[in-house]
């Protein structure tokens, strides 16, 4: 097997502790959170496995299906009054539901085995690392 790299946005290679499979993860995760989707038990990769198709599920109806319909009647030039009404409040709704998801994986990730074992608490958990890239050139 190849060794980690140390590029964030490379998912990750090899089964170490340090590591997570590729079911759970994200470019943007802190190294907290990755060490908690690496530890998780089968049963917990199966919650995160039904929440991730959950909110595929979500995403496609709440927001890609009203964006795609709203294009293709902007474009046909016959957008129905009914399909921009309803397409605008589920987008509406997608985005106000984001931070309640959210919280609910925070959760989630610190309810696993060994979050709780480890004293990781929900408001201490950050989701995402926004990494800076700086040009050394």
């Amino acid at each position: 097997m190849k060794p980690t790299s140390d590029n964030p946005y490379e998912p990750p290679q090899s089964e170490s502790v340090e590591t997570s499979d590729w079911k759970t993860w994200s470019p943007f995760q802190p190294k907290i959170v990755r060490k908690v989707c690496a530890n998780m038990t089968d049963a917990e990769k199966s919650t995160v496995t039904r929440h991730g198709i959950f909110y595929g599920v979500w995403t496609c109806a709440s927001f890609a299906l009203p964006v795609q319909l709203m294009a293709m009647g902007l474009l046909a030039g016959n957008l129905n009054r009914a399909v921009s009404i309803v397409g605008g409040l589920l987008i509406v709704a997608h985005i106000v539901f984001i931070p309640i998801w959210q919280r609910r994986q925070r959760k989630f990730l610190c309810s696993t085995k060994w979050a709780r074992d480890n004293g990781i608490q929900p408001e201490n958990l950050k989701r995402f690392k926004w990494r800076r890239t700086t040009n050394s050139n």
